[in-house]
C-alpha cells in the first residue's frame, strides 16, 4: 500500500506539469490485452530514452498525488482475428497486423518511490524529482496524516458505539502508518541531499546528469 498524499495549495499549481524524469535505460515488452473482446491482445516494446515525469492527481476517492510519465512504445506482435463465439471465422493463420506502429504506455510512479531513487543509478530505470518540491511533498503529506488522524478520531468514537466501523478504523490506521513511515523516507533523503558530504553530493550529481539531455 503506497502512501495516499493528498494535494495541498503548494501543489495545487503543479498538477498537470512535469516536475521530473525517468530515463528507461533497458527495455521491456508491454502486454494489453484490455480489448473489448478477451482473446485479442498487443505486445509492445518500450522504447529506451527520457521522459517527462509529471504530477498527477486522482479524481476519484482517496484522491492522492502520483507520478506519471507517458512512454513510447512499438508494436511487435498482436493477435486481432476475426472471431464468432471465440472462434476464428477464418481458416488462414493470423497474421500481426500492427507491427512498428508507436502506442503509448502509462508508467505510474509513486511519489516517495521517485523522490528515494533521485541520484541513484539503476541498470533498468533512473528517476529524477526536482528537489525543490520535495520540502511541499512533505508538508503534503503531513497535511494528509492530520486529515486522516482527525478522520479516525471521527470512525474511533462511532466504533464504540457501532462495532461495524472497524473497517473504517483499519484504513485509517494503515493509512496513517504508510504516511508515516512515507514522510520518514523523503525527509531522509532530502538529508542525503542537503546534508551530504562532498563526495556523495558529487555522486548524486553525476548520476542525475542525463538530466540535462531531457
Amino acid at each position: 500500500m503506497a502512501a495516499t498524499i493528498k494535494c495541498n495549495s503548494v501543489l495545487a499549481k503543479f498538477v498537470g506539469q512535469t516536475v521530473g524524469f525517468v530515463r528507461v535505460n533497458k527495455s521491456w515488452v508491454n502486454h494489453n490485452n484490455s480489448y473489448e473482446c478477451a482473446a485479442w491482445w498487443e505486445d509492445s516494446k518500450i522504447i529506451v530514452g527520457v521522459y517527462p515525469l509529471v504530477l498527477k492527481k486522482n479524481y476519484l476517492a482517496p484522491h492522492n498525488l502520483y507520478l506519471e510519465a507517458d512512454l513510447q512504445a512499438e508494436v511487435v506482435d498482436d493477435f486481432f482475428p476475426a472471431l464468432w463465439g471465440g472462434v476464428s471465422v477464418s481458416n488462414k493463420p493470423y497474421v500481426a497486423k500492427n507491427l512498428g506502429q508507436i502506442r503509448k504506455v502509462l508508467h505510474r510512479v509513486d511519489i516517495v518511490e521517485g523522490i528515494a531513487k533521485t541520484g541513484n543509478s539503476s541498470s533498468d530505470m533512473d528517476y529524477f524529482v526536482n528537489p525543490l518540491l520535495w520540502d511541499a511533498f512533505i508538508e503534503a503529506a503531513k497535511e494528509s496524516l492530520a486529515d486522516y488522524h482527525e478522520y479516525f478520531a471521527k470512525v474511533w468514537a462511532e466504533y464504540q458505539a457501532d462495532n461495524s466501523r472497524i473497517s473504517s478504523v483499519s484504513y485509517c490506521t494503515e493509512c496513517m502508518s504508510e504516511l508515516g513511515k512515507a514522510i520518514d523516507e523523503m525527509t531522509r533523503y532530502k538529508g542525503y541531499v542537503y546534508q551530504a558530504s562532498d563526495y556523495m553530493l558529487n555522486n548524486m550529481v553525476a548520476n542525475s546528469n542525463w538530466v540535462k539531455a531531457a
